[in-house]
């Protein structure tokens, strides 16, 4: 396959593409898109059961066998050139890893939670790495510890992990102890998804601006021991916006975690952010948006960053660079990132953009209760539902008397088809006879 060369975005224009549906794959097409519970059929040469795209690999061992004791000869050990298999936390384990282990492939694997034994199945060969920071800076993602669009909360127990996508979702109960890291990496996860603003006023109303964060209430001690080896972004949430950007003005206030603390506050403030106030931004910091001015940040403390710098190689890793220039280059970042601070003006502008978008939550007063009762509506359309229930019952008394007979006979007692043919006759004879008395 020729990958070196320049492809546009669409795939599909240099190669067929086979959404594969059926057990047959297509010696045409040159990229074959499936689930692995049907690759692992057509490997056993059976026909995958009804929804088997869904079934776990326990699910699919009882329909079919555990082991590929024999496997489709149409179909050879080199029949592609490499795989790459999404969720690849799940896929290497007894039944599936049958499947990748089948092909003499290159494997390609993604997941959001890398496990320990995930990494070694790879061999510790990471290509890349998007981490939660990345992400909250990007905008694709919301971290601080603090299918229906319309939930805001979720009690989790055990649903709550992947295939669960509430973007409005901002509340996370926890009333269950998660001992396992990935799981609870996974939970958490359902808080962080993102959206616009018009989506989010659609469900929050007029008021709402951005989702800037997510809240978990652990009810059980869940977040006491350290679980996830992802760390919130805002390291100093006590400390002040303005407090954060004057510090960063003194070499001796440049440390990982005010760095990081500022780059979280800049990228929440750039979600609540309207045009003519980016404009302001722009006009103070020589073009810069929040989310650039965070990405420098950010940069100025991720040892990979750091060692492309110092080598000008792309993918350059930190244990092949000598320690002076990996010192020497961490420091020019550091004082890149921090520079467009050292004007008064920036800083002033972010104080007054901070007021303007912040939301108060005053936590001192009491409420006042303003009114008390029942809502008018709401008691009305009770009312009618208990009006079409009681009619329906009327309209329907002697469907319900019959059906009520007919459930009240033990179940061993129950009326066969052949014993409702014999009941109607009966019933039918009997009217006739009353009919002609």
């Amino acid at each position: 396959m020729p990958f070196a060369r320049r492809t546009p975005d669409d795939s599909s224009a240099f190669y067929n593409v086979q959404h594969l549906t059926s057990p047959h794959i297509d010696d045409v097409c040159r990229i074959t898109i499936c689930t692995i519970q049907r690759l692992y059929s057509i490997l056993r040469g059976e026909d995958l059961p009804e929804d088997g795209d869904e079934m776990s690999g326990a699910e699919l061992a009882a329909a079919l066998a555990r082991e590929m004791s024999r496997t489709n000869r149409r179909y050879r050990s080199r029949k592609f050139d490499f795989i790459v298999t999404d969720e690849c936390h799940r896929s290497i384990y007894n039944l599936w890893r049958q499947v990748l282990e089948y092909f003499d492939a290159f494997l390609i694997g993604l997941t959001a939670t890398p496990a320990p034994q995930t990494i070694a199945y790879f061999h510790q060969n990471r290509v890349a790495e998007y981490n939660h920071q990345r992400a909250v800076v990007d905008g694709v993602n919301v971290r601080e510890f603090c299918l229906s669009p319309s939930l805001r909360i979720a009690v989790t127990v055990d649903m709550i992990a992947t295939g669960t996508d509430i973007k409005p979702l901002e509340v996370l109960v926890f009333l269950r102890d998660v001992r396992s890291r990935v799981y609870f990496e996974q939970m958490t996860g359902r808080g962080t998804r993102v959206l616009t603003s018009t989506d989010l006023q659609s469900v929050s109303g007029e008021d709402a601006r951005a989702k800037t964060r997510f809240v978990i209430i652990d009810a059980v001690g869940v977040c006491e021991s350290d679980k996830t080896e992802s760390r919130p972004l805002d390291r100093n949430p006590s400390m002040a916006l303005k407090s954060l950007l004057q510090r960063v003005t003194f070499p001796g206030g440049r440390d990982e975690d005010t760095l990081t603390t500022l780059a979280s506050r800049l990228a929440r403030l750039d979600r609540e952010l309207e045009p003519d106030q980016r404009l302001q931004i722009a006009a103070a910091s020589n073009g810069q948006s929040p989310a650039t001015l965070a990405g420098a940040l950010l940069r100025a403390y991720d040892p990979d960053a750091i060692a492309e710098r110092a080598t000008g190689r792309v993918g350059a890793v930190r244990e092949y660079v000598p320690a002076d220039a990996y010192d020497a280059t961490q420091k020019e970042l550091i004082i890149e990132a921090c520079a467009p601070f050292d004007k008064p003006a920036l800083r002033d502008t972010f104080e007054a953009l901070k007021r303007e978008t912040e939301q108060t939550l005053d936590i001192y007063t009491p409420d006042e209760v303003l009114s008390q009762g029942f809502d008018a509506d709401a008691k009305a359309k009770a009312t009618a539902l208990v009006d079409s229930f009681r009619n329906y019952l009327v309209e329907h008394r002697a469907e319900i008397d019959a059906l009520q007979i007919l459930y009240s006979r033990p179940f061993k007692q129950r009326l066969s088809v052949a014993g409702w043919g014999r009941r109607i006759n009966s019933l039918v004879t009997s009217w006739r006879a009353y009919s002609m008395s």
